[in-house]
């Protein structure tokens, strides 16, 4: 049966009660909760998302009546399908979610419809679902012409029969177009042939089988998605693909092993009498580095903070210092800069966080900051191994006496003892970042699970992600990766609780492998950096720099997306509960 005989229209009216059927609870996926959501409980004409002007009531009519938005074809034997564009701005990324059910005195031969990127032409991407038939589809309108993307049987998750709501959503997020019933995703398919427009619902019918045609919709919701991860932070122009692949080589070579110190959290107190280190009690001259400095509340006077290397006294350690405005500066003791910068991801505000990461191996000199990977440092030639330490308050003039500047996770890894060949299974060369860094939030809900994708499709990877405890731990939680995912339930999904189990599963079905991880920080506030190698049919996984397990991915390596999330079972899941995440990357493997 085809799709024939398109009708574009805005929603109109026809006054009808009905009594559908509420949704039982399900399990969605959805996007960070900063996101902007547009919502419609069908209550209000004044104040709904939806049109109630037809502009043809001979034909069809729209209303809202009694909670719900009412949708018929006045002409008898209708054939065809009428659209409803949504009262919200034209998005490129997008999820538009829908309860919709099927009226009238059968449902055979009809269908209801959601899409998004609409333009003036009747294209764009809808997905169509036929309770009837228990099949769900993806479809690509041109505007002469209509493609069917790919279609699924749907049939266990239908509940037959006139007056059943089933909800139905279409995900629209670069050129991944997903669709969800009932809260599982069940289709996805990989097109960039529009990329933004009009979100609208709708109904339909087979043109060969004419009928009455008749649809009811509630609790519409559409989520504005924003731009995508790839658009934070560009690297500066003079970062090549060489150095990023340098540095991350030689960090991943670091983390196999146990971290030398750490990580550590306190506060520095700047004080105008005298200036003091944070020492991490190492004494090494190849190592990795990592802190994260929260920005002091007071912001008076600018601030600035910095690590130290090779630190023996405070005029023979190499210093790199980066100052509220953005500049940075690598000196030896208190000499002037041998080196100066700006960096493009500064984080200013109070409270916010950056997060300072250097490689040093003999002479070369390798910085990250908030994951933007800076030019290339030439040191000098170490005569010693020395400390690696951490201050605030370099400068006079970015100090404030008795400020508080606190930090957290600082962790330092021997590179000296670490080989860059790893002994694992694995030809690896992450080469490219392809997605992130991103940061944000992740909200637990009771019959929902958050993710936040990456956008990417690929089979080989390596992704890595820092997510902070929650601060109410008066629930167990845990943390996803979920990878691979096609739209389907055959995606991998790896999974860290807080009484530290650790477990890889296909979908929701039972693990195929679980263990203990003795490193997981589960006190309020403190972070947890997960690092994920997948090639071939095999992975390998670290928790705050130390490699706990090696994975077999033998049972799927289809390509797909990589998404993180919390509350991925519901023993682990408190409503409202948030979770916070930073420097989520995805790497393409050489």
């Amino acid at each position: 049966m085809s799709r024939r005989n398109r009708l574009v229209v805005l929603l109109a009216a026809f006054t009808l009660s009905l009594g559908f059927m509420p949704l039982s609870s399900v399990t969605a996926f959805a996007q960070p909760s900063d996101q902007l959501v547009y919502s419609d409980d069908m209550s209000n004409a004044a104040t709904g998302l939806m049109s109630e002007i037809s502009p043809d009531p001979a034909r069809f009519s729209y209303a809202y009546v009694n909670g719900q938005f009412i949708v018929q074809a006045v002409e008898t034997n209708f054939t065809g399908e009428i659209f409803s564009f949504i009262g919200v701005p034209d998005l490129a990324n997008s999820i538009t979610a829908v309860d919709a059910g099927i009226g009238g005195a059968t449902e055979s031969n009809k269908y209801v419809i959601a899409g998004c990127r609409a333009g003036s032409n009747n294209d764009g991407y809808l997905v169509l679902f036929d309770p009837t038939a228990g099949l769900a589809s993806l479809w690509r309108n041109d505007p002469d012409d209509q493609v069917k993307l790919v279609e699924t049987d749907v049939s266990h998750l239908v509940a037959p029969g006139v007056n059943q709501f089933h909800r139905i959503e279409i995900d629209c997020y670069l050129d991944l177009i997903s669709a969800s019933v009932n809260g599982e995703v069940v289709l996805a398919e990989f097109d960039s042939t529009y990329t933004t427009g009009a979100n609208y619902i709708g109904i339909g019918n087979y043109s060969v089988l004419p009928d009455d045609l008749f649809g009811v919709f509630d609790n519409l919701t559409v989520t504005d998605q924003g731009a995508p991860l790839t658009a934070t932070a560009p690297a500066p122009p003079d970062v090549s693909g060489d150095l990023n692949a340098t540095f991350t080589s030689l960090k991943n070579a670091a983390l196999l092993q146990p971290s030398a110190a750490g990580p550590t959290q306190s506060t520095i107190i700047q004080d105008i009498n005298a200036f003091n280190f944070i020492r991490s009690n190492v004494s090494l001259t190849d190592f990795y580095a990592t802190v994260t400095f929260i920005n002091p509340s007071d912001t008076s006077r600018p601030w600035d903070v910095g690590m130290a290397l090779r630190y023996v006294d405070q005029q023979s350690e190499i210093r790199f210092i980066l100052e509220s405005t953005g500049s940075w500066y690598a000196t030896i003791g208190t000499d002037q800069p041998f080196a100066s910068g700006t960096v493009p991801s500064i984080s200013s505000s109070p409270n916010e966080s950056n997060t300072i990461k250097i490689i040093a191996q003999g002479t070369m000199g390798i910085v990250a900051v908030n994951s933007v990977v800076l030019p290339a440092l030439n040191l000098p030639q170490p005569a010693a191994a020395g400390d690696v330490a951490i201050s605030s308050g370099f400068y006079s003039d970015n100090l404030v006496h008795l400020r508080p500047v606190p930090f957290q996770n600082f962790q330092v890894w021997n590179l000296s003892a670490a080989s860059t060949s790893t002994g694992s299974p694995f030809t690896m060369t992450p080469t490219t970042i392809i997605a992130g860094p991103a940061s944000g939030s992740l909200l637990e809900r009771a019959d929902t699970v958050q993710t936040t994708i990456s956008g990417v499709n690929v089979s080989d990877f390596f992704t890595t992600v820092v997510f902070v405890v929650p601060a109410d731990v008066s629930v167990p939680w845990d943390f996803t990766i979920g990878f691979r995912d096609a739209g389907g339930v055959d995606h991998y999904r790896l999974t860290i609780t807080s009484g530290g189990q650790w477990r890889i599963a296909l979908g929701t079905n039972a693990p195929a492998a679980s263990g203990t991880v003795a490193n997981l920080a589960t006190s309020p506030g403190q972070e947890n950096t997960i690092d994920l190698l997948v090639q071939s049919s095999a992975g390998a996984v670290a928790l705050n720099g130390t490699d706990f397990a090696v994975l077999d991915l033998s049972s799927g390596s289809t390509s797909g997306d990589v998404w993180i999330a919390t509350g991925n079972s519901s023993s682990n899941t408190l409503p409202g509960r948030t979770t916070q995440f930073s420097d989520f990357e995805v790497w393409s493997l050489a």
